[in-house]
């Protein structure tokens, strides 16, 4: 008896091997049946959240680029005005200058006719203004 209890055993082992064997195929059947679109939606969403995030960096970025190229003209007109006053402000200068030594001449001029002649004579005030 104990023959019959051997296979009676191993015929039951083989029994469970097979339904468990029969039970993972209809499983794995299933799970390759089962849409996947889970997984598939959830990386496809935040692949399309980065690639908006990607695009709305190129817009910012893009405005930006052009918010340089504003400045930079906008620099380069200050730049050019800033040299057409200091050219301004040279001749300002020279011109003050002259007209300085001029009204230094003319106070000498002035002061050696004083010299010589006395006085300036008064200015007629002209009736007509």
């Amino acid at each position: 008896m104990s023959g019959d209890g051997l296979s009676g055993w191993a015929g039951f082992a083989l029994g469970q091997m097979s339904a468990d064997l029969n039970r993972s195929r209809l499983e794995l059947v299933r799970n390759l049946r089962a849409p996947r679109n889970n997984n598939f939606d959830i990386i496809a969403g935040k692949l399309q959240e980065c690639l908006d995030y990607i695009n709305e960096q190129k817009k910012v970025l893009a405005q930006r680029k052009a918010r340089i190229a504003s400045l930079e003209a906008e620099l380069a007109d200050l730049k050019t005005w800033h040299a057409d006053l200091s050219v301004s402000n040279e001749r300002l200068k020279r011109d003050y200058n002259v007209l300085y030594d001029w009204g230094d001449g003319m106070v000498v001029t002035v002061k050696r006719y004083q010299d010589l002649y006395g006085p300036l004579p008064a200015q007629p005030k002209n009736s007509g203004q």
